[in-house]
């Protein structure tokens, strides 16, 4: 991702859901190393204790995200947890938790304009996620997706968002048209209409890119980033 934005610093992200803090996160290095903020949506409270000690650069809501404001039943399920019925995981208990409608979580978030990326992985409750975003309002660059379902690639397709690449297993990465005004390889990408390919590297997933923009008319074959949900996942990509 950080290849895609030509190693951008001080950029806004949104996590949703962060999950913890640094292990398991998507947006951790861009805040420690990159001199990121942004917004982190956790209901999960033996996470929050973390979250407010590990990133000051970032806002946390403590809260659930979905296309009406509510308190709904939560299931606590480890890492897998999820409103309702929906999602995996071994249960731990389940909890009433307020749940946000996306727009006004923006809105109450005060979050920008133009949103550099957004980790999406809420346990099979995207599109919900999705039917509530200001799309008039507010752009994502570049947008990872946990296993997409059909309708949630079309929601995207129809505000304007490309699928670049599958990365490892689980997540597919999104970019949104505008961004190639602002960054030169996805310009190219899109210009072109190819999309990124992974690689694997043993059992490591790669994907192609460069922080740099080829020159004029040459292919696009992005050097060796490693994809994978670690502490050490966005410092490579």
């Amino acid at each position: 991702m950080q290849a895609l934005l030509g190693q951008k610093r001080e950029g806004y992200f949104i996590d949703l859901a962060a999950n913890d803090a640094a292990i398991i996160s998507n947006t951790y290095t861009l805040e420690r190393h990159y001199g990121w903020r942004g917004l982190t949506v956790e209901p999960n409270p033996i996470y929050h204790a973390a979250h407010r000690a590990l990133r000051p650069n970032s806002t946390l809501v403590p809260a659930a995200v979905s296309s009406a404001n509510a308190l709904r039943a939560f299931k606590f399920s480890g890492v897998f947890g999820h409103l309702g019925g929906v999602g995996g995981g071994s249960g731990n208990g389940t909890r009433l938790v307020r749940v946000l409608r996306t727009d006004e979580l923006f809105a109450e978030a005060r979050v920008p304009a133009w949103v550099d990326y957004m980790s999406l992985d809420v346990e099979k409750h995207e599109a919900e996620v999705l039917a509530a975003f200001p799309w008039a309002s507010h752009t994502v660059s570049i947008l990872t997706v946990e296993d997409p379902t059909a309708p949630v690639a079309a929601q995207l397709s129809e505000h304007g968002y490309k699928e670049l690449c599958r990365l490892h297993e689980k997540d597919t990465l999104f970019v949104h048209w505008a961004s190639w005004r602002k960054h030169p390889l996805v310009r190219r990408i899109l210009s072109g209409e190819k999309a990124l390919t992974c690689e694997r590297a043993g059992e490591v997933p790669r994907i192609s890119a460069r922080a740099e923009a080829p020159a004029e008319g040459a292919e696009v074959n992005v050097a060796h980033t490693v994809c994978s949900r670690s502490p050490q996942a966005v410092t490579d990509l």
